[in-house]
């Protein structure tokens, strides 16, 4: 079983997004949070069993942990004493970053310790961010003497940094979310065989260019899925949408997903309107242009639709299926095809 260690568990879409797709493929996992999700953006039935399922670490049981410090050296015997010396000299950013770490330290004593008197099988210990979370979660794979892993991304690698050149060398693997952390991971002495790349962006081998001019005559399609969020540009594509229109362009817009922007995104009346100019009367050129513009107003209308049937049964917004077909849900996606080989 793999015990996936977060700082929220799926309150951020990365993490509904990748366990999903693990348990699609039928491996066991855990989810263990530090603290609950302030809110959840995935509203499916899967996501709110695994919320449900989610182990919490805060707020932490005092007396317990005083039992689970008391019985450590016996219980992990020298893996204890080998993390207590790290915690304390081990190599580290900052004091801010060592008090924290012993602090961590603790957490994970007491969380290893119910992992182990569930007796639950750990074959694997992964973090997805490094800072927190990571730190309890390779204190635990430590006292456990499981193997340990983690994916790095921002703020956790640069801003909050705890504790990284350690975790580094103790990572059985590491995974990387672009060449840019790869190459940041081997400068700070990671080794090759460590790293695997899980880009964080589109398969290029699915999604590409289309090789042969497009039929001007033809209609054109537009998808665009992810949580409706300020952040995700939505209403950057629905402007986009509009210059389309008024360049006369035959198209249709699909926007996929869920979050507190949906009742905006699929209010029609707030989609960005075709440029008017000012009416001085309503017969010769200048109402025919008006008809036209109106008409280019209609199309727009009819180009979006948000949401749909898209966020329907979906662990979350912005998965997709790994398989060719298309994701449980998506009755509107176009089915993807590999790209074709090279001749």
């Amino acid at each position: 079983m793999i015990h996936y260690v977060t700082q929220n568990g799926i309150g951020n879409a990365w993490v509904a997004n990748e366990l999903s797709r693990v348990e699609a493929a039928g491996i066991p996992v855990a989810l263990h949070a530090m603290r609950a999700p302030d809110k959840l953006l995935h509203d499916s039935d899967w996501a709110v069993a695994m919320n449900r399922r989610t182990e919490l670490m805060y707020p932490l049981p005092l007396v317990a942990i005083f039992f689970s410090l008391l019985a450590a050296p016996f219980r992990f015997r020298g893996r204890f004493l080998s993390a207590l010396w790290n915690a304390f000299f081990g190599r580290r950013e900052h004091l801010r970053a060592r008090l924290a770490g012993i602090a961590h330290l603790v957490v994970a004593v007491h969380w290893a310790t119910g992992i182990l008197k569930s007796g639950r099988k750990v074959s694997q210990i992964h973090s997805q961010w490094i800072n927190s979370c990571g730190t309890i979660a390779m204190y635990g794979a430590w006292l456990l003497d499981a193997p340990f892993s983690w994916t790095g991304h921002a703020t956790d690698l640069f801003r909050n940094r705890s504790a990284l050149l350690d975790k580094i060398e103790r990572a059985n693997f590491i995974i990387c979310i672009s060449t840019f952390h790869r190459d940041f991971y081997l400068k700070h002495g990671a080794r090759p065989e460590q790293l695997v790349i899980a880009y964080c962006g589109i398969d290029l081998s699915w999604f590409y260019p289309p090789t042969e001019a497009r039929d001007p005559n033809k209609t054109y399609r537009i998808v665009s899925s992810g949580r409706l969020v300020e952040k995700k540009g939505f209403s950057d594509l629905i402007d986009a949408c509009k210059i389309l229109v008024n360049r006369g362009e035959k198209f249709e817009c699909v926007i996929g997903g869920s979050g507190p922007l949906e009742a905006e995104l699929q209010r029609t009346d707030q989609a960005p309107q075709p440029d008017r100019p000012h009416q001085r009367d309503r017969q010769g050129p200048a109402a025919r242009e008006d008809r036209r513009l109106h008409a280019r107003r209609r199309r727009l209308r009819a180009a979006l639709r948000v949401g749909e049937r898209w966020r329907r049964r979906r662990p979350a917004a912005d998965d997709h299926g790994s398989d060719g077909e298309r994701p449980a849900g998506d009755l509107d996606a176009p089915r993807r095809h590999p790209r074709p080989a090279a001749a």
